[in-house]
């Protein structure tokens, strides 16, 4: 309660943070980050603190990563990143970390995808995109995969370039 000092912080050289846009805690307490201005999402490990270089770290041409705005997890463990250059969704195996491919990834026309802000995960595994541009937020199922259209769009005049979003 009120100006109170963090428990922790992550900061410094060695962390690799280069304009970090949304962060997520796995079960053990770990910490995901989009890291948007490195092309790269980041993982700390449980109890980080101070100057310290993530665990893993999921970069590369493969990885098709381009501009990470949004993360998030499933309950298996599985990594899900909203990019905002690229316009897609890509969805990449628990402890994933490297150069390493999406096991699948939601992009295309059909998405109705623009500037993806961020993106939440809930408990069956089924995405929920903001879209910041369109002023809606975009529901995937779990299975979606490839240029397919959102099962559904939640629109509203009173909803205004959502950003980051969760799900309890």
């Amino acid at each position: 309660s009120g100006n109170a000092t963090p428990l922790r912080t992550i900061s410094g050289a060695s962390t690799t943070l280069a304009d970090p846009q949304q962060i997520v805690l796995d079960s053990s307490g770990g910490l995901y980050v989009a890291n948007g201005g490195a092309a790269s999402i980041l993982y700390f490990s449980a109890g980080a603190n101070g100057d310290v270089a993530p665990t893993r770290t999921v970069a590369g041409a493969s990885t098709n990563l381009d501009a990470p705005i949004g993360v998030g997890l499933d309950s298996n463990g599985n990594i899900y990143e909203s990019d905002f250059n690229n316009e897609s969704i890509n969805v990449f195996a628990a402890g994933a970390s490297g150069n390493v491919a999406p096991t699948r990834t939601i992009e295309g026309a059909a998405t109705t995808m623009h500037e993806n802000e961020g993106l939440a995960v809930d408990g069956t595994g089924d995405v929920w995109d903001s879209d910041y541009i369109d002023d809606a937020v975009l529901y995937f199922p779990s299975t979606a995969s490839g240029n397919v259209a959102p099962a559904r769009t939640i629109t509203s005049t009173a909803l205004a370039a959502p950003l980051k979003m969760a799900i309890h």
